[in-house]
């Protein structure tokens, strides 16, 4: 079912958003790790391409962690852009 793959994607996606940051501040090997951090998440998807491909749409989640800095669709979703209210 395309749907669950889709959802799927989204969901794995979420978790794997900042997995460049990750990489960058430790040591974890071969991959290349320079530039901005959305584009070393998207060099880990591409390089487990073959272990995320029965899970999700692995162009589509490359595309998400890659460019989860960009939109601003959700404008007023942000953390940033949350106000702090007293309760």
């Amino acid at each position: 079912m395309r749907d669950a793959k889709q959802y799927q994607t989204v969901v794995l996606a979420a978790l794997l958003h900042d997995v460049g940051k990750l990489l960058q501040r430790g040591s974890f090997g071969a991959l290349d790790i320079t530039g901005r951090h959305p584009e070393v998440s998207g060099r880990f998807v591409a390089a487990f391409e073959r272990f995320f491909s029965d899970a999700a749409d692995t162009t589509l989640l490359k595309t998400l962690v890659e460019r989860h800095h960009e939109s601003d669709q959700f404008r007023g979703l942000r953390v940033r852009e949350i106000e702090d209210r007293d309760v």
